[in-house]
C-alpha cells in the first residue's frame, strides 16, 4: 500500500523552506514601513518648508538681502498658526519623537531673489509643556550655524522678537552662551564649539520663547 504521509525528512525540508520564506517576508515588510515612515517624515519636512514660505510670504519686509540668510525656529511657525493644531507640536512619523520648537530651525537664504529653505530639525522625546500659539516669536539674522576664526573675534548678530500680538519686545531678550562641556560662559574667547541661546519674554504673559545658533571656533 502506498503511503501518502510525508517522511521526517520531507517535513524538515518544508519547514526550512517555510521559514526562509518567512524571514523575507518579515524584511520586505520591515523595509515597506521604514520606507513609509521615511516618505512620512519627508512629507513633514515639506510641510515645515510650506508653512515657512508661508510666512515668508505674510512678512516680505522681513526677509533677508541677497546673498544673506534669515533663521526663524519651528516656534515662529506655530506661534504664527502657519503649521500644526492650535499650537500643538508637530511629531515626526519615522521615530516617534517631536520636533523641537526652539532647535529645529528654518534658514531662509536670498539667492539672488529667489529664496531657499533648508530645514535643520532637532527633537525631544516629548511635547512642549506649552502647547499654545501665544509663546513670543524670535528671528534671528544669520544662519544657525556658523564657523568663526578665533583672530576675527566672535560678533553677536541681529534678533528681532515679537510677542503674539505682533508688538516688539526685542528688548526683552536675553543671550545665554554655552561651552562644549554646557557650561555658561560670559563670552566666547577661545576655540571650540558654543551654544548662544536668544530668550524673549512676553511682558504682557510671561511667556518665553528661545532660538539657539550653534558657533564654532577656529
Amino acid at each position: 500500500m502506498k503511503n501518502n504521509g510525508f517522511t521526517l525528512i520531507e517535513l524538515l525540508a518544508i519547514i526550512i523552506i517555510l521559514g526562509i520564506i518567512a524571514t523575507i517576508a518579515g524584511v520586505a515588510v520591515t523595509k515597506s514601513v521604514k520606507n513609509t515612515e521615511g516618505k512620512a517624515s519627508d512629507i513633514q519636512v515639506k510641510n515645515i518648508k510650506t508653512a515657512a514660505k508661508t510666512w515668508a510670504s505674510a512678512n516680505p519686509y522681513i526677509l533677508p538681502e541677497v546673498g544673506k540668510t534669515l533663521t526663524i525656529s519651528l516656534n515662529t511657525l506655530i506661534a504664527g498658526g502657519y503649521i500644526g493644531n492650535n499650537g500643538g507640536d508637530i511629531s515626526n512619523p519615522s521615530n516617534d519623537k517631536y520636533y523641537s520648537r526652539s532647535k529645529t530651525m528654518i534658514e531662509i537664504t536670498n539667492n539672488n531673489g529667489g529664496y531657499e529653505y533648508v530645514v535643520k530639525a532637532s527633537y525631544e522625546n516629548n511635547p512642549s509643556s506649552d502647547a499654545s500659539n501665544q509663546l513670543p516669536i524670535l528671528i534671528m539674522y544669520g544662519p544657525s550655524e556658523t564657523t568663526i576664526h578665533l583672530e576675527n573675534g566672535y560678533k553677536e548678530i541681529s534678533i528681532v522678537a515679537r510677542n503674539s500680538k505682533g508688538e516688539d519686545i526685542t528688548d526683552t531678550v536675553q543671550i545665554t552662551k554655552y561651552n562644549s562641556s554646557n557650561n555658561v560662559v560670559s563670552n566666547i574667547t577661545s576655540i571650540g564649539t558654543y551654544r548662544v541661546v536668544y530668550t524673549a519674554t512676553d511682558p504682557d504673559t510671561n511667556k518665553e520663547a528661545s532660538i539657539e545658533r550653534l558657533v564654532k571656533v577656529v
